[in-house]
């Protein structure tokens, strides 16, 4: 499991030599979240990101940095609006 103390976020990852790490669950406030589906994935400026579908269909975005070996959460579900989900 890869921490960041600061943010309270913990990631548990896979990683394959030769590869980026791949989140696998994470735990931020307290609440451990299941990555259901990895979405869109980037680079930039040193960090390697990754959309991820959790359960609830909640999304969230969290950054590896290459450098520091660390993780980051970027967005959580409400900064991305308002749920799309049909009701």
């Amino acid at each position: 499991m890869n921490s960041d103390d600061r943010l309270g976020l913990q990631v548990e990852q896979h990683v394959e030599p030769g590869s980026k790490p791949r989140p696998l669950t994470f735990i931020w406030q307290g609440t451990r979240w299941v990555v259901n589906s990895v979405g869109r994935t980037w680079d930039t400026d040193g960090e390697h990101h990754y959309l991820l579908m959790v359960q609830g269909d909640r999304v969230f975005e969290l950054a590896y940095s290459d450098g520091a070996g660390s993780w980051r959460l970027v967005r959580r579900p409400e900064d991305f609006g308002p749920s799309r989900k049909a009701s």
